[in-house]
């Protein structure tokens, strides 16, 4: 079973403020994109409603979702009040109708603007009356890292309850540490949803559709900040029914966007706004309101919604992606996972050990390298020991790495090093950056001197510099050293170092996993999940839909970690 009937509830085109050469960011890019994921359907912004400012955004885009009947507008608002802002809400309510705009997005964080009732209500009387679904964004545009956990979960309730018919939909860069929030969010709020493309959470699509029913999610992929397959491969690989996928794949969606459905013609078009003010295509006679919009005859609009076809899929590893059913012989090694997350400072579903290795085994994953939730933030003895048990029910499964933490002194790490490898860890886990020692700090050395005599594989977060990440990789060549997050940062060195490897995660742009392998090639990259702490899936979602011939996709799910076992680690000694 692969027909989704996807509707991607969340794509931007335009050129938005952080656009690089090169980069997809049209209406015939998002297009492409969809073939290639199978996906029917997009909702779709501008980018200057996204960033500047809603009035030429929402005139815009009418003509780029014009290109084709897949494609559906989507606008963006402000708080009412400012005259020359936008059109009054019941006005805007009527304009959407006759546009088939099947969604209005508030950006608060853009716009800074939150969701009391003084600012907000008279705008949102009219959209729920009308039962138009309200897609909440609460980060900045161009948001990194700092997008994560930004919605006022507080205010998001309190509007919820003030107008029970309007369907809320929550939008975020990243919902990480404040899950608990959103679940007691969707307790409280049987009209609130979440968008797909922010949740990265292990197993978080099986929790909430098993715990709130699978009318709470909605497909989205926030292309092009996102690579569609971060989002749709956690679905299409989800431990739901095919029902429920569907319904999160584009049913729910439509049910939303349905109070639009055009009448048989509309009497108004968008005209395009030069910078300077002045009004593009203007017949005689016509007369052009402060909007810039202009009354025509009847246009004949499209179907709201109208499903679309797809390409057909590159090679086994996209028709993984997109229907969800492996091939017996696909297996997959991960070079970065976590233990120990049933009991963590933030939610994990199913994170007991048995149903990690159903998961893996589910999935494919025949082995991880794994170490502990505890060493991040608080406990690493405490963590190593729970790998090391793991270790020892799964030997076949896992290999254990000993977790550092350099604040406990020299020779307290070389104590915890001799600790676990008498427990049967074979491999280090360093995470300064999370515990608050200096990256170039002279106790990294300890452990990098650790796995250069035994000949084991070091995975730090972060190793810090190109000319830091030089010096160990030189004073230690018998250490294997794996970059925990994807960079290009040491694609130079990395010609001059052999014992130096990156791992995938995240690939979070459209062309990151692309862009990655041209810089240090398919032989340095290795998949990693970052299991139990996100999902499976979404780590392998990039790599599948990459434009990579197939053997490198095959030498980054697995070929390459394989190889690096059979030399390191894994025959290494007790010290």
């Amino acid at each position: 079973m692969g027909d989704w009937n996807l509707f991607d509830a969340i794509c931007v085109v335009g050129r938005h403020c952080r656009l690089e050469a090169g980069m997809p960011h049209t209406a015939e890019d998002l297009l492409e994109e969809m073939d290639r994921h199978g996906i029917a359907e997009a909702l779709v912004l501008d980018s200057l409603s996204r960033e500047l400012h809603p009035a030429d955004g929402n005139a815009r885009v009418l003509e780029a979702t014009r290109l084709s009947p897949r494609l559906h507008p989507a606008w963006a608002a402000l708080p009412p009040g400012v005259a020359e802002d936008q059109p009054k809400p019941d006005d805007l309510v009527r304009r959407m109708r006759q546009h088939g705009v099947g969604a209005l997005f508030l950006f608060t964080g853009q716009y800074r603007f939150n969701l009391s009732d003084w600012c907000l209500d008279e705008l949102l009387g009219p959209l729920a009356e009308a039962r138009v679904p309200a897609f909440i964004v609460p980060y900045e545009a161009g948001a990194t890292w700092g997008g994560t956990d930004q919605t006022d979960w507080p205010g998001v309730v309190d509007l919820c309850r003030r107008w029970p018919t309007l369907p809320v939909v929550v939008s975020e860069w990243r919902i990480r540490r404040t899950q608990r929030l959103a679940y007691r969010a969707l307790d409280a709020c049987p009209n609130l949803r979440i968008e797909l493309s922010g949740y990265w959470l292990y197993r978080g699509i099986e929790y909430i559709t098993g715990r709130w029913g699978a009318g709470r999610l909605l497909f989205g992929s926030n292309w092009p900040t996102f690579n569609p397959g971060m989002t749709l491969c956690p679905l299409t690989l989800a431990d739901i029914s095919n029902e429920d996928k569907r319904r999160i794949a584009g049913g729910n969606l439509r049910e939303l966007v349905a109070w639009c459905s055009p009448p048989a013609g509309s009497n108004t078009l968008p005209l395009v706004l030069e910078p300077s003010g002045g009004k593009q295509g203007r017949r005689p006679g016509e007369e052009v309101d402060e909007f810039g919009w202009v009354s025509l005859g009847p246009a004949s609009l499209a179907p709201h919604p109208s499903a679309g076809g797809s390409a057909p899929a590159a090679d086994e590893f996209v028709r993984f992606g997109r229907t969800g059913e492996r091939p017996s012989g696909m297996r997959f090694c991960d070079c970065h996972g976590h233990l120990g997350g049933r009991f963590s400072h933030y939610h994990v579903p199913g994170g007991d050990l048995e149903a990690t290795v159903r998961e893996m085994e589910r999935l494919g994953v025949e082995k991880a390298c794994v170490f502990s939730f505890a060493g991040v933030t608080s406990d690493e003895a405490f963590g190593n020991d729970i790998v090391a048990e793991a270790v020892r029910r799964h030997p076949e499964r896992f290999v254990g790495f000993t977790l550092l933490n350099p604040h406990r002194g020299r020779d307290a790490m070389r104590r915890e090093l001799e600790r676990c490898a008498k427990l049967g860890l074979r491999g280090i886990k360093l995470i300064p950056h999370y515990q608050g020692y200096p990256e170039h700090g002279p106790l990294v050395d300890v452990a990098c001197q650790w796995a250069h005599d035994r000949k084991q594989i070091i995975l730090n977060h972060s190793w810090g510099s190109p000319e830091q990440m030089e010096r160990l990789a030189t004073a230690y060549p018998d250490a294997c050293f794996i970059a925990g997050h994807t960079t290009t940062a040491y694609a130079d060195l990395m010609k001059r170092h052999a014992n130096l490897f990156v791992c995938s995660c995240p690939l979070l742009g459209p062309r990151d996993c692309e862009r990655t392998v041209a810089a240090i090639g398919s032989d340095r990259l290795l998949f990693g999940s970052d299991l139990q702490d996100l999902p499976i899936a979404w780590g392998l979602g990039p790599i599948l839909f990459a434009r990579l011939p197939a053997e490198e996709k095959r030498l980054v799910l697995g070929g390459n970690l394989r190889r690096l076992l059979r030399r390191y680690s894994l025959g290494a000694g007790e010290g």
